[in-house]
């Protein structure tokens, strides 16, 4: 079964890689997290270049370091947001 209008464009974004953890308890229940959440962003932009997706490192323009290491501060939510708007309408654009 087919369609009649070409396939959507994927953005594929990668997640900016935890900071130090701030809490004994978070930092031990997530030992080894850090080193991961590092290798995501090359992991995903392969990804997507492999299957003609369009990419996003979120790690490029936000960090999780103001809050706890893992979520992201109002501001950096805010500041991703308008990056990723800007990478859509680049996208639609095109």
């Amino acid at each position: 079964m087919g369609t009649n209008y070409p396939a959507p464009e994927v953005l594929v974004v990668a997640p900016p890689s935890i900071s130090p953890l701030t809490d004994a308890w978070t930092s031990n229940v997530s030992e080894g997290a850090r080193a991961k959440t590092a290798g995501l962003a090359p992991a995903y932009r392969e990804f997507a270049q492999f299957y003609g997706h369009h990419f996003f490192d979120a790690g490029s323009v936000v960090s999780t370091e103001e809050v706890d290491g893992l979520h992201l501060s109002e501001e950096n939510n805010r500041k991703l947001g308008i990056a990723l708007a800007r990478e859509v309408q680049k996208i639609l654009a095109s």
